[in-house]
């Protein structure tokens, strides 16, 4: 029973089709057989998990001492790098009385989900008041029998409160408190984690009848998750296995320091063979393609130590794919120049040619005494304060004759908004969680 009523078992669709993508993607599941938080609160005290993920905040009542929950960024909008940590030892510390037992009796006199409505007009602050009175050890101890008892001793205290509040006689149930107190939960003794490795070729047949993923699909959302794992289970020693997947580091987002933007060939690190995989559109991926995700900086770290120092030099170039330096091979003497009684290009070879393209062999300090006899103030304005080098195949003009070029005025740009301030994800003293990088 919970809230007056009996909830029906998990056995929907919904519920199958979640477990059997939860097992074709090799994680691990586990159907409690009772309160789902009593279970991970359960998992988290004998150490199967780290934590327990929830909204509802009852976990602690069941005895998890490390819960997580969803950061907000904005109303409606959960962040995709933080999320609020509690740990139930920093609540004690802060908060006296407000131990398990004290979470327990919170429950009973403010509402849970076993008695929704609780005590009337208690609120809040008289919850949490009579809970650093110590009532909530008082009230798990008592049994069936000796819950008279303790329901006098709630009276005197709100009597000695100067509090108006009326206590029903039929108040607490004590199946709510047995509920927190001793909830129904699964055996872990013989515990383990039924587990099974990703057969891409299923997975892809599998996701492409429920979900109608296709290729570009399967690249955005499944193989990073697959590359992460690859490379979360790295060992000592192991790292140049990792060089295979040619990590290169992307683009980086300056407000965001917890994971990093990389790039990665898309050949090394799905088992698939894209060329049988289309796109909507009936295309492929290239041979060669590289995909992009984002990925914990903490896993670079201990999977492709290179590649985040690289990071942490602020040197992109850096990655675990071995390159060479490109250079060039066109010498000074080679540069295109003007004839001057034509605006036609001629090349070091005689033949002339059309318009001259932009060539990026070109210096960028040369560029403007090749581009003298054009007149155009627009290719000078930058280079007003540097010294005009002399050309290549003609001597260099005196300064006067580009003395009665005016410098165009530059536009200042307007200011159409300003950015809004980024998010502190970090809280304050005042609160019971911090914020701590997603993974």
């Amino acid at each position: 029973m919970k809230q007056g009523r009996e909830w029906r078992s998990c056995t929907n669709e919904s519920i199958v089709l979640l477990q059997h993508t939860l097992d074709i993607l090799g994680i691990a599941s586990h159907t409690a057989v009772g309160e789902a938080e009593a279970d991970c609160a359960e998992m988290q005290k004998r150490g199967i998990v780290d934590a327990v993920w929830t909204e509802d905040g009852d976990t602690f009542m069941f005895g998890a001492s490390t819960v997580i929950r969803f950061y907000y960024e904005r109303e409606n909008t959960k962040s995709k790098t933080h999320f609020r940590l509690f740990r139930y030892q920093d609540i004690v510390n802060r908060v006296s009385g407000l131990d398990r037992e004290g979470f327990v009796l919170y429950s009973i006199l403010s509402g849970g989900d076993y008695d929704k409505d609780g005590l009337k007009n208690i609120g809040i602050e008289g919850s949490l008041k009579a809970a650093k009175r110590g009532l909530g050890k008082s009230l798990c101890q008592a049994s069936e029998s000796d819950l008279a008892a303790w329901r006098q001793e709630l009276i005197d205290y709100l009597k000695e409160i100067r509090s108006s509040i009326v206590v029903p006689s039929d108040f607490p149930k004590f199946q709510h408190v047995r509920d927190y107190r001793q909830p129904l939960i699964s055996d872990f003794r013989t515990f383990e984690w039924k587990k099974r490795p990703v057969i891409e070729a299923e997975l892809k047949l599998f996701l492409q009848k429920y979900f109608n993923i296709q290729a570009e699909q399967y690249v955005k959302w499944v193989v990073p998750a697959l590359l992460v794992r690859n490379l979360m289970q790295t060992t000592s020693g192991q790292q140049y296995i990792n060089r295979s997947y040619e990590l290169e580091i992307g683009k980086q987002a300056k407000q965001n320091v917890f994971t990093t933007k990389i790039t990665y060939l898309l050949s090394a690190t799905t088992a698939l063979d894209m060329g049988d995989y289309p796109k909507k559109d009936c295309s492929i991926f290239p041979s060669q393609f590289r995909a992009e995700c984002d990925i914990p900086s903490w896993v670079l770290q201990q999977a492709v130590p290179e590649v985040f120092a690289a990071l942490a030099a602020g040197n992109p170039g850096n990655s675990s794919k071995v390159t060479k330096p490109r250079v060039s091979k066109i010498s000074p003497a080679q540069f295109p120049t003007r004839s001057a009684d034509t605006n036609k290009e001629t090349s070091p070879t005689g033949k002339k040619r059309g318009r001259p393209r932009k060539d990026t062999h070109v210096d960028k300090i040369t560029q403007p005494a090749l581009e003298l006899s054009n007149k155009r103030p627009r290719v000078l304005e930058s280079f007003n304060t540097i010294a005009q080098p002399p050309s290549i195949n003609k001597p260099a003009k005196p300064s006067s004759t580009i003395s009665h070029i005016k410098r165009p005025k530059i536009p200042k740009p307007s200011v159409t908004g300003q950015k809004e301030d980024p998010v502190d994800l970090v809280s304050s003293d005042d609160e019971l969680e911090t914020s701590k990088p997603c993974v």
